[in-house]
């Protein structure tokens, strides 16, 4: 069986994009069933979206991370970020910027020398492997005496 590794390597300030932007389009869900909601005759507000001030790592392994949020009304509050939530926010960021990635693959999140690096892996095989569980196959050649 073969397996590609892709790593990409983001910047603290290209993490912090993507929770920004992660925000904008929660943000616009929030409005749409708030006004959903003023429709009905319900009437209520809702701060919400926002910009990040400050993030900070507080699990080593998941990684999860602790957010300080200014919302749009000024109000500043902190939020914590799973590692799933992470990578969920991550991809959305590379769709938003055109970078490829792979649909199928296993994902991770870890802590790089510089930044965070989004591991992708994925498995590869050959479906003629006489095995039947997939594999390269490598044929030898005998070596001269």
């Amino acid at each position: 069986m073969t397996v590609e590794m892709r790593r990409l390597v983001f910047s603290d300030a290209e993490v912090i994009q993507a929770i920004n932007e992660g925000l904008k389009v929660e943000w616009s869900k929030i409005q749409v069933e708030m006004d959903r909601r003023r429709s009905m005759g319900k009437v209520e507000s809702l701060d919400g979206g926002g910009t990040v001030l400050s993030l900070a790592m507080t699990c080593d392994d998941p990684l999860d991370f602790k957010a300080k949020i200014k919302s749009q009304r000024g109000a500043i509050t902190e939020r914590e970020f799973s590692s799933t939530e992470m990578i969920r926010l991550l991809i959305a960021h590379c769709r938003i910027h055109k970078i490829p990635l792979a649909r199928v693959a296993k994902k991770a999140l870890r802590k790089a020398k510089v930044g965070y690096a989004l591991d992708l892996t994925i498995r590869k095989w050959s479906t003629d492997a006489p095995d039947g569980e997939g594999g390269v196959i490598v044929s030898r050649v005998p070596r001269d005496p």
